[in-house]
């Protein structure tokens, strides 16, 4: 959108009052550059965020308040894909992430609340097919997982107990979505009580 000359004058007037300066720095060495807003009476960074490289690649944009993350922070790699896509409130993490593979398919999408993972968490295959999905509470595992082969047939079913320790019931399953075993588990250490092959297991 072009703006008449007078719209403009008032926008560079309005940029010259304000407290909010922009800041670019290079390193050489590096390669990288940044730009970023900041307070001038304090110093603090306020507003938008980017760094890339010398030639152009974006590595990374956020927001800032008062020196803290607020937002949504990206992270790129060196070829400019999204790598991850994380929320923040007040320097904390909150709300939605997401991390994808190199060719930027989806590999894990989550939630945050008050720094800690919570609720649903799910990973996916590079095709794109669901792989797990776990529920988290407390920054660990916690709660009812699924695994699945990479045809979306179930592989095992179950509960997590404060972080990776099978607990309760757990169902294991063939590529054909065949159920081949059931378990008892305590914390990670799992006792076979049937498969498919021998039944019941004394």
């Amino acid at each position: 959108m072009r703006y008449p000359w007078f719209i403009l004058a008032l926008l560079a007037l309005a940029a010259c009052s304000s407290d909010i300066e922009t800041v670019r720095n290079e390193d050489p060495a590096s390669g990288i550059k940044e730009e970023f807003q900041r307070s001038k009476k304090t110093g603090q960074r306020e507003g938008f965020y980017r760094k890339s490289t010398t030639s152009g690649v974006l590595l990374e944009e956020a927001f800032y308040t008062k020196d803290q993350l607020n937002g949504v922070r990206k992270l790129y790699n060196e070829e400019g894909r999204l790598i991850i896509e994380e929320s923040h409130k007040d320097g904390v993490f909150e709300g939605p992430y997401k991390s994808y593979y190199p060719d930027g398919t989806l590999e894990i999408e989550g939630f945050y609340k008050a720094n800690e993972t919570s609720g649903t968490w799910k990973r996916y295959y590079p095709s794109g097919a669901l792989m797990e999905e776990v529920a988290f509470e407390g920054n660990m595992e916690n709660g009812p997982f699924k695994e699945f082969y990479e045809n979306g047939k179930p592989k095992a079913t179950g509960a997590y107990l404060e972080g990776d320790n099978e607990h309760g019931e757990l169902l294991e399953y063939d590529t054909t979505g065949t159920l081949i075993a059931r378990k008892q588990c305590d914390r990670g250490i799992c006792k076979t009580l049937w498969t498919l092959e021998k039944g019941d297991v004394q």
